[in-house]
């Protein structure tokens, strides 16, 4: 064959495996299918209705929270900022570097926008009592802002890498102050949105809040819905709860503490770009308008805000103080001055200008008028030692409070004249030796172990005895008379048994929030620790196990095994508290009573019906069986709007050494300040003080 031949005969059979392959694959021409109509897809139509009217005039300060691992970035601010500065009001960033109850002092409104840190005892106190002086709070929550699982050591493993855990907890251990709480939940309207399920619109035509002035329609970004408190707008009936199954008028919004508290369940309706959607700017200017147009009532614990503006320091004493004051005055001059005010030296109290004036209790002759209309009678007298030194003797007489004998007394008293607005603080010592370490203590806010009684303090060193009673003015017992704590090196384990077959939410975050302040403690969630072994909980004083609204698996003993060999100092708490009775039955619970006890677990409990929140899962509530024996003490039963109405919730055992406490309830459904008073007496008892 010619050399020619051999190569196509060649290439012809390279070509033919090619050839089939084409011809089994390309089986005719494609046809273009003919032109189909377009899908119309139409979205609801959201407008940008900017803010109108003239924003109020302000000028007080508002302390902005930083210091809570509030999730967000500071540009996101930027709206609300905005709003506030236009207003004339001042602004100060919250960083940790001061004390929160410094920073409200001369404070007007405080705003945290979604905390992931827990707030500390001396923090809610500290604004629980910004509150009631007229300052305003704002507190925001976001289902979309959780915490930052790296910031947790508890939480450091892949579980929490890939699931966000839930900052709800750290904004109610603030909003639970204000006897209200977020919902670990979102809403969502499938029939009235912005585009999207979760993006629910409001309407606030209805609405007799001032927040709600020329507002028609707001639209809120997967917000929480709040319990407790007064709502300010709710939703229709298609809003609904991913978690609140089968409840409607839900609410993002809340007035709590008579009003001077605004809870929001959505951050995201304040920022860049989403507060341009429907009227949201509008509560925006209104919300900005609320903030910045406060006004406090200054108590003595806001030194030196109290004033105005000039302020005299006018000494009662004789030059000796005169001469002590001196160096003193000159930093109290510098702090006067940081607060906006200026402050001179003044032999007599002026008729019209503020005066701060400091002596001693045998010199109260120029202010015995503002002693009388405070209700108090001094009599004091004077003698020298044998070393020549001068003693102060003598009582204070207070009405409504007693006598008090004046060795070590410091009284600070904040007077007002209502002919001309004039302000007066007045200090008094025991020796003149002792006035500068009564004014320190006025400037730097140390009067936490005094005694207030209206608009005066009483502090003593312990010279002439605690004030009258050593009780709260009010009649609210200390600590260690409820049962409660007083500080204590006792160990408390809390397990949180968060992985049933049905459920929302334990009730471990707010017990460890009541407890944290007095004892050491440990909270391990079954969901992201797993079940603990006999070394993990070998070593604590006290153990509560808590299933919160979780169903129990009875098929599943391995979660209370490693508690098997304790035979003491256990609390069991939940819907479906479990092993240490056998259930007979489950019902819903909407009520419970105290009864009639002198239990120590009862300790500063009223005897009477407590209306229960709401179940965030609709779990059924165990019944325990019906047999008792004198071991066991019945301190709680099933209300009467309960089913199964006087069966036991809340019972004590004590049987020869051995101590528990078993409650057949979701403990954060109780009212707030019985979850507080109740969960203190439960571990003093447990402890052996009771």
């Amino acid at each position: 064959m010619k050399p020619r031949l051999k190569v196509i005969v060649f290439l012809a059979l390279l070509a033919i495996p090619f050839v089939i392959r084409f011809a089994w694959h390309t089986r005719g021409s494609y046809a273009i299918p003919p032109t189909q109509q377009p899908i119309e897809i139409t979205l609801p139509e959201v407008a940008y209705l900017p803010a109108s009217g003239d924003p109020v005039a302000g000028g007080g300060l508002i302390v902005i929270d930083l210091n809570h691992g509030n999730n967000l970035a500071i540009d996101e601010l930027a709206p609300l900022q905005e709003a506030l500065t236009a207003r004339g009001a001042r602004l100060a960033h919250d960083d940790g570097s001061a004390s929160l109850a410094g920073l409200l002092r001369g404070a007007t409104a405080y705003v945290t926008l979604a905390p992931t840190a827990p707030f500390a005892f001396d923090e809610r106190d500290a604004l629980q009592r910004f509150a009631q002086s007229g300052g305003r709070i704002l507190l925001a929550a976001d289902p979309t802002r959780s915490q930052d699982p790296v910031e947790e050591q508890q939480f450091l493993d892949l579980f929490s890498l890939f699931f966000a855990v839930s900052a709800a907890p750290a904004a109610n251990s603030l909003a639970s102050a204000f006897d209200a709480a977020f919902y670990d939940d979102y809403l969502y309207n499938i029939t009235s949105n912005a585009g999207n399920y979760r993006n629910v619109r409001f309407d606030l035509t209805d609405s007799e809040s001032p927040l709600a002035a020329e507002v028609g329609e707001v639209v809120v970004f997967a917000a929480h819905s709040i319990k407790g408190g007064e709502p300010m707008f709710t939703g229709d009936a298609n809003t609904l709860s991913n978690v609140r199954t089968g409840e409607t008028g839900l609410s993002p919004a809340v007035f709590a503490a008579d009003g001077q508290a605004l809870l929001l369940g959505d951050l995201t309706l304040l920022t860049t770009p989403y507060h341009t959607i429907a009227d949201n700017d509008q509560f925006l200017g209104n919300l900005a308008d609320w903030l910045a147009s406060a006004v406090r009532t200054h108590t003595i614990a806001d030194f030196p805000y109290m004033f105005d503006d000039a302020v005299d320091l006018v000494p009662l004493a004789d030059g000796n103080l005169n001469s002590a004051l001196l160096p003193f005055g000159a930093g109290l001059q510098d702090g006067f001055s940081a607060a906006g005010l200026t402050l001179g030296f003044a032999g007599v109290i002026s008729e019209t200008r503020d005066a701060l004036v400091v002596g001693t209790f045998t010199e109260i002759r120029p202010i015995a008028d503002a002693l009388t209309q405070a209700g108090i009678t001094v009599t004091a007298s004077t003698s020298e030692t044998e070393d020549g030194d001068e003693v102060i003797s003598g009582t204070l007489d207070m009405d409504g409070f007693g006598v008090v004998d004046l060795g070590g007394l410091t009284l600070y008293l904040l007077a007002e004249t209502p002919e001309t607005g004039q302000t007066l603080m007045i200090v008094l010592a025991d020796s003149v030796e002792g006035v500068i370490p009564a004014m320190q203590a006025l400037v730097e806010g140390s009067l936490g172990d005094c005694v207030e009684i209206g608009q005066a303090v009483l502090c003593s060193d312990g010279e002439g005895g605690p004030p009258a009673g050593g009780a709260d003015p009010e009649g609210t017992p200390p600590p260690d008379e409820t049962g409660g704590a007083g500080s204590s090196d006792a160990r408390v384990f809390i397990f949180s048994d968060d992985d049933g077959p049905e459920g929302v939410r334990t009730s471990a975050d707010d017990l460890w929030f009541f407890l944290i302040s007095y004892y050491d403690v440990t909270v391990w969630y079954a969901s992201v620790d797993g079940i603990p072994t006999a070394e993990d909980v070998a070593g604590y004083d006290v153990y509560i196990i808590d299933s919160g609204d979780y169903a129990y698996d009875y098929e599943d003993f391995d979660t209370f095994a490693a508690f098997g060999e304790i035979d003491s100092g256990i609390v069991f708490l939940g819907d479906q508290a479990f092993p240490t009775f056998t259930e007979d039955g489950l019902a819903p619970i909407v009520d419970m009573e105290v009864l009639e006890s002198a239990h120590p677990i009862l300790a500063g409990l009223s005897p009477g019906v407590l209306e229960l929140f709401p179940s965030e899962s609709g779990v059924p509530s165990l019944l325990p069986v019906g047999e008792t024996d004198s071991s066991i003490e019945t301190l709680m039963t099933r209300g009467p709007e309960s089913d199964k109405a006087g069966s036991r919730t809340l019972v004590a055992v004590e049987d020869g050494s051995s101590r528990y406490v078993v409650g057949a309830f979701a403990y954060y459904r109780l009212p707030f300040d019985i979850q507080e008073i109740l969960i203190l007496n439960i571990v003093a008892w447990l402890l052996g003080n009771g």
